[in-house]
């Protein structure tokens, strides 16, 4: 119970340097999960095409602006970040 906190400050190396080594895979990944949300949203919504268009534009066509490529590298961020805090032994 004493000393089980676990250092925070240590985060930036899998979020910050993977972001900056390689964004590529980086940028897949956070545009598939996007799409992945946007198709769900839009499909409870009932929006069937909708639901394929968005997820077919976000998923497998070329990012067309600055908006497209520093969302989803947001995203990765945060789940790179989670996933190292969950899997540090504590």
């Amino acid at each position: 119970m004493g000393n089980e906190r676990v250092d925070i400050h240590w985060c930036h190396k899998p979020v910050l340097k993977s972001l900056i080594k390689n964004p590529g895979p980086m940028l897949k990944f956070g545009s598939g999960i996007l799409a992945l949300l946007f198709f769900y949203k839009y499909l409870v919504e009932g929006k069937t095409f909708k639901a394929v268009v968005s997820y077919f534009s976000t998923k497998h066509l070329p990012p067309t602006d600055i908006g497209s490529i520093i969302v989803p590298l947001l995203v990765v961020s945060v789940i790179a970040g989670l996933l190292w805090f969950l899997n540090v032994p504590k």
